[in-house]
């Protein structure tokens, strides 16, 4: 039984530090980080790409409306598993940790992670619909080129201050 119970903590441990990590991934929404960030960033390439994509007032306007609704929900989303991750700590330091708890905080968290990707995901989406054709071949093209980011722009992101 103690070999099971310690067997769960070595495996939510990791996942704890995995989700730790992922979360690093996430830097708060601020000026220049990514799709929760300036619209310069949205497609992780830069303010070069963004100069290449030559985006109309419009364009850039829609694009900081949609930063706002997204930034307050990435928010409150990160205000939520940062709680979870206390309540981890607090159950993983117990004398007696109750597996039970951990797994469901782990869930739930996982939980988190999947709707702060979801809504990176359609942070690009929106900016690829407020594209032209021309405007989506130069984002593409940045995206498939060597060095360019396309899907991995979800996972490797440039590192905010702090946890997140």
């Amino acid at each position: 039984m103690k070999k099971k119970v310690y067997l769960t903590l070595a495996v939510l441990m990791t996942s704890l530090a995995l989700f730790s990590a992922s979360a690093l991934a996430f830097p708060p929404g601020g000026p220049g980080r990514g799709p929760g960030g300036d619209p310069e960033m949205m497609a992780h390439g830069g303010p070069g790409l963004m100069q290449e994509l030559n985006l109309t007032d419009e364009q850039i306007e829609k694009l900081k409306k949609e930063k706002f609704a997204k930034r307050k929900n990435l928010i409150q989303i990160r205000a939520e598993k940062e709680t979870l991750e206390l309540d981890l700590e607090k159950e993983l330091s117990a004398d007696q940790p109750n597996t039970g708890k951990i797994e469901k905080i782990a869930g739930k968290m996982g939980d988190l992670h999947g709707q702060m990707v979801a809504q990176r995901a359609q942070s690009l989406v929106f900016l690829k619909s407020l594209l032209t054709d021309e405007q989506k071949k130069i984002l593409d093209a940045h995206q498939l080129a060597p060095g360019g980011h396309g899907m991995k722009m979800m996972k490797h992101r440039s590192r905010g201050k702090g946890r997140h």
